[in-house]
């Protein structure tokens, strides 16, 4: 079975984007050899539309170039690459995208192609009472009492032996 085929067995049915690419690196980056289904969800793009295609596709003028770098130098040395950046759909409207990329090695320990995890990064928002300060509140009043006892424990370790 190919990596592809391998990769589609778990990811068919993950909300998480997942997609498998090749490993050229040339100018036009490499190709999406597979995306699952929640590709379409998260970017707009038909499934069939990107399959072929660089993921390039999914950057714009938001999208960092230190970012684009970094991630390019870490892939062709080999190493995971994970980072959140400025995507685009395809109606041209920006999201924040968590990546996780990781090279997909054979048994010889070749690359053969990578895999990359990608969701939408929301942020929260806490909504403030008037005259709150929201600046340190936490979302859930009960967990800074939660903290407090769990910190409280450590108070042992940061004491001075004699």
């Amino acid at each position: 079975m190919t990596v592809v085929g391998h990769v589609s067995r778990f990811a068919e049915d993950l909300n998480t984007t997942v997609l498998v690419t090749d490993t050229d690196f040339s100018a036009a980056g490499p190709k999406i050899l597979y995306a699952n289904p929640a590709v379409e969800a998260l970017t707009g793009h038909p499934r069939e539309s990107v399959i072929g295609r660089s993921p390039k596709i999914l950057q714009g003028k938001a999208t960092s170039p230190f970012t684009r770098k970094a991630m390019s130098a870490a892939l062709r040395s080999g190493r995971p690459f994970h980072t959140c950046v400025t995507n685009y759909r395809a109606d041209g409207s920006p999201y924040l995208c968590e990546l996780d990329i990781r090279p997909l090695r054979n048994a010889d320990g070749e690359i053969e192609a990578y895999i990359s995890f990608e969701r939408e990064v929301e942020r929260r928002r806490v909504r403030a009472r008037p005259g709150e300060n929201t600046r340190y509140r936490p979302v859930d009043p009960g967990l800074e009492d939660e903290a407090r006892n769990q910190l409280a424990g450590l108070d042992v370790f940061s004491t001075p032996l004699d």
